[in-house]
């Protein structure tokens, strides 16, 4: 009963408003400028946020431990600094260096240069008191961290000779060097290093406090202005630094920019070819372009806004631009195509109030539904990122819809007075008495016929096609075919639903170009196998000393060093360490009195014995104590990561890997400060739940409001349904995986899919005739050309940004693509089709159910007459009978 109740309201509202519109056109044209003006000083306050807690999900592993355990495991910068056992990103500069020729680094002409290099890095000064990198560095006992691997110099002849060798990656010899930092490395079949492709070096810095951070990043800055200057005979140098992290946010944000130009001139390009047809006196080129002008509006007035409120920009609003350009323009041709349906007899005011009062409803809707499903992105998102997202294009989106039915709809005002008093559509000027053969091209619309429509079809437009197509959509045969490939277009998506894939790197913003695209391009080619070193914790109380505990603790390291993610042989474990100090007969005479499986005893050989052996010193950073050192209330146990092909395959992995851990008898976390990336990958089925559920709910209350027919509501969700699967399905087939940018992008394309079937089932709907195929010619006429031109415009909104080679950009435009090529196939196609044959199946169920209610309401009438007769025959039998009798 409820269906439709403000769609009759709505659509005498934007009756009214169309009026008003003509009535008060500048209002409504310089009221939108001087607002623009006015939000667009905020964009003085204009500011990246760069912050790591705006990736950080709320409740990932990240987001509950990191705190804790940097309470329990705390590093001073200044005294025990250890790289490996840092729980955040901290500040550093790093090289990878390689050989001119492509040979081996380890040649001693080859290795004087990178010594060359390290004195170089190590002297340069950064201030006027003369710091150098000794006097920032991070320190471990009073010494800065040390490239151990450049202790080699002096063995590179021995190792010619073969007199000194390397096991890789382990080995006693080898850990004094760090051979994990060669790159590229030739093994013999013992497992010896025969050559290096290259070598890295680190450089950590001290930054635990504001003052100490603003050093740093002064040191970073010179260490990469020191390294573009220094030239090499033999070395070639890829580095990078901490900031360049943040360096890159900025760098995307203004790659990504500077070609929202170049959309616009596309997107202009193909409005004028588009709206400018060869009838120069009716086409509206000049509405199409102060379109694309009101979609720059509301972007500048969203972003004036929101930097006035103190949010700042992150890498994934770089798209929003493209998109509010794209999704802008479709509710102009909707407003367009409704008035060139007006009769061109009336005046502008009437045909402006029927223009509204057809197109109104239907952009109110399709806006609505853009809005409500970013707003609800804004209120559930566990992940500030995205919520930021929502938050740009939901206020853009506010924006965009207020200009387009207010400064928009003026200009139409104005080209409908140009087309009234006889003015040529692009450049103003009157239609002349006596045209030359050069008037004929330019000015096609003869004065004296001009108001005969019939007379002043455009010779070829899109227009054209589209009746060509209207005929052949009628037919029976059409019908069964595209609901053939409807089917196979379904059952191809649900395949590739099962296809279903997370993809995520931990290297995000490599902006191509940049020293920190090609550092991370030789790392991933030299560095690819022992990659990351996972800190596992085991976080509860444990007592070390009883043989079970121990037995658990042990089987837990061997269970998971078989796991396919972990280098094995490369475990570090203070734990087994212990046992083993314990176990070795030369200490027995050291020991004997105590009882190792007392756990005072034990905690008490381990802090007063072991952790004083200068090996084994390191190992008091991975125990956490009580406050009187009587209990272990956590430790931590590290393990390097093997090969994995990719972020996606490295996540599957990792999730293997932890859930290994919910086997054994006591809570564990894996930590890895990079790590928040896969935070933000477990967030994402729940994100994604969510935000569909929702955004399904909110479509479905605006669709029962607004849409005037039940039909029109199960077309919307059809479509949200179908372009939905569709997109995931051809996603997952083209290996575009899921993550953060692809969820952000889904809620766009239920817009897609709300904009067209919303157009095409109100016009379905608002046809006078009665009749399916009146109905969907009257559809496929009012709505094929708009969704023609909403889909190229979006694609030509984001096509230039392809020149940015960001992986996560490039993701975000190939699923946008694929959205507007899938919805745009169901507004022209699926939807018309599937429509009608729903309102075939209705007009039959009525038909068949009003004529088996006739028929029944026949046959009671002739029962009741038949009743009637048969009294009526007995009255008479009887009044004779009397009268007889009398």
């Amino acid at each position: 009963m409820m269906i439709g109740i403000a769609y009759h309201y709505l659509s005498q509202a934007f009756q009214k408003h169309g009026i008003n519109i003509s009535r008060n056109t500048s209002w409504y044209i310089t009221v939108p400028i001087f607002v623009t003006l006015i939000l667009a000083t905020g964009l003085q306050n204009f500011h990246h946020d760069l912050d790591e807690d705006s990736i950080v999900p709320t409740g990932g592993i990240i987001d509950k431990y990191k705190s804790r355990l940097m309470q329990l495991f705390p590093t001073n910068f200044k005294r025990n600094f250890d790289p490996a056992r840092v729980l955040r990103n901290i500040h550093y500069g790093t090289v990878i260096v390689q050989a001119f020729d492509g040979g081996s680094v380890l040649r001693e002409f080859i290795f004087r240069e990178i010594v060359s290099l390290d004195r170089e890095i190590q002297n340069f000064v950064i201030n006027e008191e003369g710091w150098k990198y000794k006097d920032i560095c991070a320190k471990n006992e009073g010494k800065c961290y040390v490239n151990k691997i450049l202790l080699l110099e002096n063995k590179l002849k021995e190792f010619k000779s073969d007199t000194f060798r390397l096991k890789y990656p382990n080995g006693n010899i080898s850990r004094n060097y760090d051979v994990l930092t060669l790159g590229g490395v030739e093994l013999n079949e013992e497992g010896y290093v025969l050559s290096a492709k290259s070598v890295k070096l680190f450089y950590f810095l001290y930054d635990s406090n504001k003052l100490a951070e603003e050093i740093a990043i002064k040191w970073e800055n010179r260490f990469v202005d020191t390294l573009n200057k220094l030239n090499f005979s033999y070395i070639k140098i890829n580095k990078d630094v901490s900031h360049s992290r943040d360096e890159s946010k900025k760098q995307l944000f203004l790659a990504t920019l500077k070609y929202i130009p170049s959309s616009l001139v596309l997107m202009m390009t193909f409005t004028i070819v588009s709206c400018l047809t060869p009838d120069f006196l009716r086409s509206k080129p000049w509405t199409g372009i102060m379109s694309s002008v009101s979609t720059g509006m509301s972007i500048i007035s969203g972003f004036g806004l929101l930097q006035y409120a103190g949010i700042g920009v992150s890498p994934m609003e770089t798209m929003v631009p493209f998109l509010i350009l794209g999704i802008g323009m479709d509710d102009t041709f909707v407003i367009l195509k409704a008035w060139m349906k007006t009769d061109p007899t009336k005046s502008v005011q009437e045909r402006m109030a029927e223009t509204f009062s057809e197109s109104g409803v239907s952009i109110t809707i399709t806006s609505l539904t853009n809005i409500a499903s970013f707003s609800a992105g804004i209120f559930i998102a566990t992940i500030p990122m995205y919520e930021k997202f929502c938050m740009f294009m939901a206020v853009c989106l506010i924006f965009d819809y207020v200009y387009q039915i207010t400064f928009v709809a003026a200009i139409l005002v104005l080209c409908g007075r140009a087309e009234q008093y006889r003015l040529h559509s692009l450049i103003f000027i009157k239609f002349p008495e006596n045209e030359t053969l050069l008037q004929r091209i330019f000015c096609f619309v003869r004065p004296e016929d001009s108001k005969n429509e019939k007379d002043n079809k455009p010779i070829v437009t899109l227009t054209k096609f589209v009746d060509i197509f209207n005929k052949v959509m009628k037919k029976r045969l059409t019908a069964i075919v595209v609901l053939l490939v409807y089917f196979i277009y379904l059952g191809i998506s649900i395949w590739g639903l099962t296809k279903f894939s997370y993809e995520q790197e931990l290297d995000m913003n490599l902006v191509h170009g940049t020293y920190r695209y090609y550092y991370h391009k030789t790392n991933e080619k030299y560095y690819n196998q022992y990659k990351y070193r996972l800190q596992l914790y085991i976080t509860e109380e444990l007592d070390y000393s009883n043989p079970i505990t121990q037995r658990n603790v042990e089987d837990m390291l061997q269970t998971l060093e078989s796991d396919p993610l972990i280098a094995g042989s490369l475990t570090e474990s203070w734990f087994r360490s212990y046992l083993q100090f314990i176990s070795d007969n030369r200490i027995n005479s050291f020991i004997n009195g105590y009882n190792l499986t007392n756990s005072e005893d034990f905690i008490f050989v381990l802090r007063k014995l072991f952790l004083r052996i200068p090996e084994a010193k390191r190992f008091g950073h991975d125990i956490s104590f009580n406050a009187n050192f009587t209990k272990i209330v956590s430790s931590r146990f590290f393990f390097q990561t093997n090969i994995t092909k990719n972020g996606s395959d490295f996540y599957n992995q990792f999730n293997n890997f932890r859930e290994k851990l919910n086997s054994f008898p006591f809570s564990t976390v894996v930590y890895h400060p990079l790590f928040y990336h896969f935070d933000i990958l477990d967030a994402i089925p729940t994100t994604t739940i969510q935000t569909l559920c929702i955004v399904l709910f909110t479509v479905f209350i605006i669709s029962c409001t607004m849409l005037p027919n039940v039909i029109c509501i199960v077309c919307v969700l059809f479509s949200i349904i179908s372009v939905g699967a569709g997109v995931m399905g051809f996603m997952f087939l083209l290996i575009v995986g899921l993550n953060i940018t692809s969820v952000s992008v889904l809620i766009v394309v239920i817009g897609y899919s709300v904009d067209y079937a919303a157009h095409v089932s109100c016009a379905y709907i608002s046809a006078a005739e009665n009749c399916p195929d009146k109905r969907l010619e009257n559809a496929i006429s009012m709505t094929a050309t708009p969704i023609v031109q909403g889909s190229m415009t979006t694609i030509l909104a984001i096509i230039a940004a392809l020149n940015v080679s960001e992986k996560e950009t490039l993701l975000s435009i190939k699923i946008i693509i694929l959205a507007c090529i899938i919805a745009g196939i169901h507004g022209i196609a699926f939807v018309p089709i599937i429509i009608s044959l729903i309102d075939r199946i209705f007009q039959k169920y009525h038909y068949l159910r009003s004529k088996w209610k006739s028929s029944k309401t026949n046959a009671k009438e002739t029962e009741r007459n038949t009743n009637t007769s048969t009294t009526q025959s007995t009255g008479i039998n009887i009044i004779y009978v009397t009268d007889s009798t009398l």
